[in-house]
C-alpha cells in the first residue's frame, strides 16, 4: 500500500490539468466537456475561477465547470475560399447522388449501359459541386484554432479490482 501511494505522488505532477486560460467575454468559441454532448458553440458572457459562462444559438446559457473542460476552440473568422471547398464537396455528393437516382428512374425507360451511368453520374457531381462551391463562398466557413487542450491525456483512476491504481492514456 505504501509503495502504490507514493507511485500516485510522484505521477501527480504529470496528470494535473492544465488550468482554462482566462476567455474575453464576447469571444465566439467551441468547448468540449463531458457530459454536454459533443460540443458546444456560443458567444462567451463571464467566466470565473470555476465556471465559464456561455450563450449559444437560440438564447441558450450554459453553465460549464472549468473541471469538466477538455477542449476549447476559438474562432478565428469565417473564410470564403474554406466556405467554397466545404460546399463544393458537400454539392458533388449530392450531385452524384442526384445523378445515380435519375439514371436509376431513367435506365428502365432506354437502352442502360455502364458508360451513361457514368456520364449522369459524373455530370450530376460536377453541377453539384459547382453549385456547392457558389453557395460556400457565399456564406464562408468559420476557422478554429485550439487554444486548450490536447489530443494525449492521461489520468490516475482506482482500479477495477479494487486494490491500487492503473495508468489509463488516451491519444
Amino acid at each position: 500500500m505504501l509503495r502504490q501511494s507514493m507511485l500516485l505522488l510522484a505521477l501527480l505532477p504529470f496528470v494535473s490539468e492544465a488550468q482554462v486560460p482566462v476567455l474575453m467575454p464576447g469571444a465566439r468559441v467551441r468547448i468540449s466537456a463531458p457530459g454536454y454532448g459533443r460540443s458546444m458553440t456560443g458567444t462567451v458572457m463571464s467566466q470565473s475561477a470555476d465556471t465559464i459562462q456561455l450563450a449559444e444559438s437560440g438564447a441558450v446559457m450554459r453553465h460549464i465547470p472549468t473541471a469538466t473542460v477538455r477542449e476549447i476552440r476559438a474562432s478565428t473568422g469565417r473564410s470564403r475560399r474554406a466556405g467554397a471547398i466545404k460546399g463544393a464537396k458537400i454539392g458533388g455528393v449530392i450531385g452524384a447522388v442526384g445523378g445515380a437516382f435519375i439514371f436509376g428512374v431513367l435506365a428502365p425507360i432506354g437502352h442502360a449501359t455502364w458508360e451513361g451511368a457514368v456520364k449522369v453520374v459524373l455530370t450530376g457531381a460536377m453541377s453539384g459541386a459547382m453549385g456547392g462551391a457558389e453557395i460556400g463562398a457565399v456564406v464562408g466557413a468559420e476557422h478554429w484554432q485550439r487554444v486548450y487542450g490536447s489530443r494525449a491525456r492521461i489520468a490516475v483512476l482506482p482500479s477495477q479490482r479494487g486494490g491500487g491504481v492503473s495508468l489509463w492514456a488516451r491519444f
